[in-house]
This record gives C-alpha cells, sequence and structure tokens, in this order.
C-alpha cells in the first residue's frame, strides 16, 4: 500500500467489517493505492474501520465495487 503526496484522499465506509475486507480484497486485487485506517468518530460510529483511498482512483474503485454488489455506507473526502 502506498499514498502518493499532493493528492486528496476520499473515506470509504461500510456498514460493516465484512464488506471492508471484501472491498479490500477487490482494491488490492487491482493494484490501487490504499489504507485501511479507523473510523473518523465524527463520521460513524457503526463499523470502526474504513478505507482511504486517492480521490483520483474513485470513480475506477466504485465501479469495481457496485460490479460486484459491495455497498459503501458513506463517502468522505478530505484535503
Amino acid at each position: 500500500m502506498r499514498e502518493e503526496a499532493n493528492t486528496g484522499f476520499t473515506i470509504l465506509i461500510f456498514s460493516n467489517i465484512h464488506q471492508v475486507m471484501h472491498a479490500e480484497k477487490i482494491i488490492a486485487d487491482k493494484g490501487y493505492p490504499y489504507r485501511i485506517v479507523p473510523v473518523p468518530s465524527n463520521l460513524s460510529s457503526e463499523c470502526g474501520l474504513c478505507i482511504r483511498i486517492e480521490s483520483s482512483y474513485l470513480d475506477s474503485i466504485l465501479s469495481d465495487l457496485q460490479n460486484i454488489k459491495v455497498e459503501i455506507h458513506t463517502l468522505n473526502n478530505e484535503p
């Protein structure tokens, strides 16, 4: 997993840890840079983990996850 400097990020929040793990497998298999991080407490307390991705990959990742019916609970952009 790597992160490039000077890019925005999007937090993908899921309803449960099983969805996080399923999404992580797809994201990792496709080679997208990502990081598993704790969900910021001001965003949600349902599932303790979320996936942080580079915003430039958002459309591709959303398409890949939609194809396998992984449901994202919330998207949150951060600088």
